[in-house]
C-alpha cells in the first residue's frame, strides 16, 4: 500500500528530525507515545508537531524540558526547538535561546503524560524575536511560524529527504510558499514535490543513497518477502539489521539525527550491506549480533514470473535490473546479468523451470543487490 509506505517513511523522517535517543529515555512507553505521534502527524500540520514535541512526554526527559522552571531555566530544548527543529542556526540569538526557554517553562512528566504545573511557570515578560508579551509554549511557536524561513527550513530537509542532499533552492522556495499559503499543512507540499517533473528528472533519479532501513525493509519487499513470525524474516531481524549497516532505530547518535548522505557507505558498512542482502535471498539462520534468526529463503522462480516475459532472458535481465535499480541496463550490465543467468548457455535454451535455473537466478538477485547502483534510491 503505498500510502502506509510513504506514512511510514514520514514517521521515520519525524523520528530523524526531532531526534530523541531511547537509552537516554530509559521510558520505552514515552518512545512508543512519541512514535504514535509521528504516525498521527506524519503528513499532517507541521506547526501542530511542534507544538505536540513541545511538550511531549520523551522529548521532556531527552532535553531536560521537565526540569525547566521558573528562576532555573534550561535552554536545551529552546535551543534545539530553533537550531534543528524549526529555522536553523543563524535566525536567532543567544538572547531569543535564553527568553524562549522562559516561555517554555513549567512542564513536567507525570507517568506517562506531561501537564503544566502553574507553580513552575515563568509568567513574566519576555522578548522574544523582536517581540514582547508573556509568552508561553504557544506563543513562541506563533513567532517561530510567522518567520518565513521556518517554511524553508523544513521544506529544504523534506526536499533532502526525498530528492537530494543538495537541494535546488528554486524548488526549495516554490515548497515553502506553498507550505506558508496552506498554513503548515503538509500533505500539498509533499503531492507538489512527488508529482513534479523536478522530482522525476534523470538527474535527480538514482541520486540518494539508501539509509539502512530503505536497504533492510525495502529489500525485502522488493524480493516479496513475508515479514513476520514464521515467515521469510522478521521484523526484528531487519531492524537488527539496520543497526549493524549504522541505523539504530529509536537511538539516533545525538539531537542531530543520523548524519546519513555518504555517511551510509563506509569500508565496514559496504561489505556488510552485501552480506546482508545475500542473506535475504539465501535464507539461511545466522546470528545477528547475540540474537539467532531463522529465516526462510525466497522462491527465486516464482519471484521472476511477476515480469511480463520470465521466458525471455534478455527481457528478464532488463526487467529485473530495471525494477531493482534506479537506471535502465545498459548493454555493459546486461552481458553481465545474461553470463550469471545463463551460465554459457544460449539465450534461446533459457527455461524458468529447468533444473538448475533456480540457483541461476539466485545468483543474478544476488549480483544485481551487491551492485553500486543498488545502493542508489
Amino acid at each position: 500500500n503505498k500510502a502506509i509506505s510513504l506514512t511510514e517513511k514520514m514517521v521515520l523522517f519525524w523520528h530523524d528530525h526531532f531526534a530523541t535517543q531511547a537509552v537516554d529515555v530509559k521510558k520505552p512507553q514515552l518512545m512508543f507515545r512519541q512514535n504514535t505521534t509521528f504516525r498521527q502527524s506524519a503528513l499532517g500540520n507541521f506547526k501542530g508537531l511542534v507544538l505536540s514535541m513541545n511538550t511531549d512526554p520523551a522529548m521532556l526527559y531527552y532535553l531536560d524540558g521537565r526540569l525547566n522552571r521558573v528562576g532555573r531555566p534550561n535552554e536545551n530544548y529552546a535551543r534545539e526547538l530553533m537550531e534543528l527543529f524549526t529555522m536553523g542556526v543563524g535566525n536567532y540569538t543567544e538572547q531569543d535561546v535564553g527568553e524562549a526557554s522562559r516561555a517554555l517553562t513549567g512542564w513536567v512528566v507525570d507517568g506517562r503524560r506531561s501537564r503544566l504545573k502553574v507553580d513552575r511557570q515563568d509568567k513574566g515578560q519576555k522578548t522574544f524575536l523582536r517581540r514582547t508579551g508573556n509568552w508561553n509554549d504557544l506563543g513562541i511557536t506563533n513567532i517561530i511560524f510567522e518567520q518565513p524561513v521556518t517554511a524553508t527550513f523544513i521544506c529544504r530537509k523534506l526536499y533532502q529527504e526525498f530528492v537530494y542532499h543538495y537541494p535546488d533552492e528554486t524548488v526549495v522556495s516554490h515548497l515553502a510558499q506553498i507550505l506558508r499559503d496552506n498554513d503548515y499543512e503538509l500533505k500539498p507540499v509533499i503531492e507538489t514535490l512527488l508529482l513534479s517533473e523536478h522530482f522525476f528528472d534523470h538527474t535527480t533519479i538514482g541520486s540518494k543513497l539508501k539509509s539502512p532501513i530503505d536497504l533492510t525493509a525495502g529489500t525485502a519487499r522488493s524480493l516479496g518477502m513475508k515479514v513476520g513470525e514464521n515467515e521469510n524474516v522478521t521484523a526484528q531481524f531487519l531492524v537488527d539489521q539496520a543497526d549493524e549497516l549504522g541505523q539504530k532505530l529509536l537511538d539516533p547518535p545525538n539531537v542531530a539525527g543520523w548524519q546519513g548522505y555518504r555517511a551510509w557507505i563506509s569500508t565496514n558498512t559496504l561489505p556488510k550491506r552485501h552480506l546482508h542482502t545475500d542473506k535475504l535471498v539465501d535464507g539461511k539462520s545466522h546470528f545477528v549480533g547475540r540474537n539467532y534468526y531463522s529465516m526462510s529463503p525466497i522462491d527465486p522462480v516464482a519471484y521472476i514470473k511477476k515480469f511480463s516475459n520470465p521466458w525471455d532472458a534478455i527481457s528478464l535481465v532488463r526487467s529485473m535490473g530495471q525494477c531493482m535499480t534506479p537506471f535502465a541496463v545498459d548493454a555493459e550490465r546486461e552481458e553481465m546479468f545474461l553470463s550469471v543467468l545463463l551460465e554459457g548457455a544460449e539465450v534461446y535454451d533459457w527455461n524458468p523451470d529447468a533444473r538448475g535455473a533456480e540457483r541461476r537466478i539466485s545468483n543474478l538477485l544476488k549480483l544485481i543487490l551487491e551492485l553500486p547502483e543498488y545502493q542508489l534510491g
